[in-house]
Formats: structure tokens, C-alpha cells, sequence
């Protein structure tokens, strides 16, 4: 999956938490007030437009009026700097494989959270400094944990501070297995370019667009490689198959990754891949030969080459 737009240098495009989807220039003209041909790096918002023209015109504030933004007049008539010591841009919906987050910039370092990934989970956040890195390619988030504390409680205050709903786990919720099995018959797993149903243990997919397009795609937390992955596989007209890996998320392509391997024709077979992933694997991408004939899963497991228990679905729903 690509972005929506391209705007590099800049990550991502719209719908995003990454530049190329905040990042706009600002454009001021005012004959004999605001010197033609300057430029500034300061960080404004739409927010700080009214109380910027309040300013301009000598107009005073409502009293009564709670302003979320701040005059950057100053900094327009080249006479004072920016008095804020953070920008923050929220944005709880879904995207970049996510469920939404919010960002603080602070001076040249930014810091994403996103909501759908818990505290102390790895991936939860993602720190960039923007002087020497605007393509947000390189994640410092786990090496300098001090500043993310430091950035993190300002978002604290500002989610505070605004009111701002966002997802939380509800603690009292206690689905039944049953429950979770008719609610999610995929355990998880997303289909795409294809018809996936569940019945009797068994997952079935059928492809819709072109030949080797349809896939099921899982995200595997902080699991890291390399690992194994191991399936119980039928299809009766066999075919080509591999098995993608997306270290960045489904928003982030260029660093896909992707091991073939053969389905044979006929009765079930247990097939096992390995994966040399180095690294967080992100989004894992099976793509098995949903056409002309469907491909049906048994079983899926995901096995650390580092130990543990492998990650297992059964496809249990009935």
C-alpha cells in the first residue's frame, strides 16, 4: 500500500501523523508591514491565525474568549520570536496501520504516540529529530527514552488540557472466547484481494483482482526476526506463494521485504518458510493461490528463531 500523495522529501501524505501529511507552507503578503522576501522556520497552526490578525489589526481579545492559539505577529514584522515552547497536532483516526495518535513538536524534535499500540509496548512511539532527519526515516524513540518521557508528558497535559477523546482499553471488558471467535472469525488477520470466511477450523480465501494479489495480512506487535512460519495449506490447482514483511507498517512500503515458496496441487500440506528478517518484522503478508481455485489455511504458526512460544491461529470459529 502506498501513501495517498507523495511529498517527499517529506513522509507519507495526507491522513497521516508524518510530515507529508501536516506540513503546508504559509504565505503572508502586506505591502509596508510585513518585509517582502523573509522567511521564518517557526511552527504555526491554523490555530494561531486569529489571534495573529487580532494583533496585526490592534484589535483586543474577548476577555471571555479561551484562545487555543497564539499571535505569531512578531515573528511576521521580524520584531520577536515565537512564545510557545510546543505545537501539537491531533488526529485519533486510523491510519498508517495504526489507530491514530498525536504528535508534540517541541524545537527541532517531534514525537508521535500512537493510540493503538499500549504503554510499554515497542512502536508506541516514534521520536525524530527534523533538523537532521525531515524524511522521518530514522525511529530514536529507543534511544533516547529521557526525551520521550520528557515530550510524552506534554502530551499528557495537552490531552488533558483540551479534553481530547482518544482510545483506552476498558480494564472491566472480559470477552468470551466464544464472543471473540464470532466477532473476529480471522483471529486478526486482514483480507485483501480476496474473500476470506471461516468454517469448521478451516479459512478460505478466494481471490478478486489479479492472479497472486490476494493476500491476508496480520500485524506482529514487537515480534522481531528472524523467524520461521509454518502452514497447513490446501489448494487443488497448487501455485506460487510468499510471505511479505513491512518493518515499517502498511504505510511505509520502501523497506518491503518478501520469501517465496511453492504450494503443491492437491490435499493439504504442511509447509514451513523461513524468514531471515533482521529486526521488528511489522506487518506480516501471506500470499497464497486464491485462483482459479481457492486456497483453504488450517493452521498458521509464526515461530521466533530467538524461542518462545510461536504465535498460533486455528481459525476455530464455526
Amino acid at each position: 500500500e502506498r501513501p495517498p500523495t507523495n511529498n517527499a522529501p517529506l513522509r507519507d501524505g495526507k491522513g497521516t501523523l508524518y510530515e507529508g501529511g501536516t506540513r503546508v507552507p504559509l504565505m503572508w503578503a502586506w505591502p509596508g508591514r510585513i518585509k517582502s522576501g523573509t522567511a521564518s522556520d517557526a511552527v504555526v497552526g491554523h490555530i494561531d491565525l486569529y489571534p495573529t490578525l487580532l494583533e496585526l489589526l490592534g484589535l483586543p481579545p474577548n476577555a471571555s474568549q479561551t484562545l487555543d492559539g497564539v499571535s505569531y505577529a512578531a515573528v511576521l514584522r521580524q520584531t520577536g520570536k515565537l512564545d510557545r515552547k510546543a505545537f501539537f497536532n491531533y488526529f485519533p483516526h486510523a491510519g498508517a496501520g495504526r489507530a491514530g495518535g498525536v504528535w508534540v513538536r517541541s524545537g527541532d524534535w517531534k514525537l508521535i504516540r500512537w493510540f493503538g499500540v499500549p504503554a510499554g509496548v515497542a512502536g508506541r512511539f516514534e521520536l525524530f529529530n527534523l533538523r537532521n532527519d525531515l524524511g522521518e526515516s530514522t525511529n530514536l524513540a529507543s534511544a533516547q527514552p529521557d526525551r520521550v518521557n520528557e515530550l510524552d508528558t506534554l502530551i499528557d497535559g495537552f490531552l488533558a488540557d483540551t479534553g481530547a477523546a482518544y482510545p483506552r482499553p476498558n480494564p472491566a471488558y472480559k470477552p468470551s472466547a466464544k464472543a471473540l471467535a464470532a466477532a473476529e472469525p480471522l483471529e486478526g488477520w486482514k483480507a485483501r484481494q480476496c474473500e476470506a470466511t471461516v468454517k469448521d477450523g478451516v479459512l478460505t480465501m478466494i481471490g478478486k483482482g489479479k492472479p497472486g494479489a490476494a493476500f491476508l495480512g496480520h500485524g506482529m506487535g514487537k515480534l522481531t526476526g528472524p523467524v520461521v512460519v509454518k502452514l497447513r495449506v490446501r489448494n487443488s490447482s497448487g501455485g506460487a506463494g510468499k510471505i511479505e514483511w513491512l518493518p515499517g507498517g502498511a504505510g511505509d512500503a520502501d523497506g518491503t521485504q518478501s520469501v517465496a515458496f511453492n504450494v503443491p496441487a492437491g490435499d493439504w500440506q504442511e509447509l514451513s518458510v523461513d524468514l531471515p528478517a533482521a529486526g521488528r518484522l511489522g506487518i506480516l503478508r501471506l500470499y497464497l493461490p486464491a485462483q482459479p481455485k481457492p486456497a483453504e489455511l488450517d493452521w498458521v504458526e509464526v515461530h521466533s528463531k530467538a524461542g518462545g512460544k510461536p504465535q498460533r491461529w486455528e481459525f476455530e470459529a464455526k
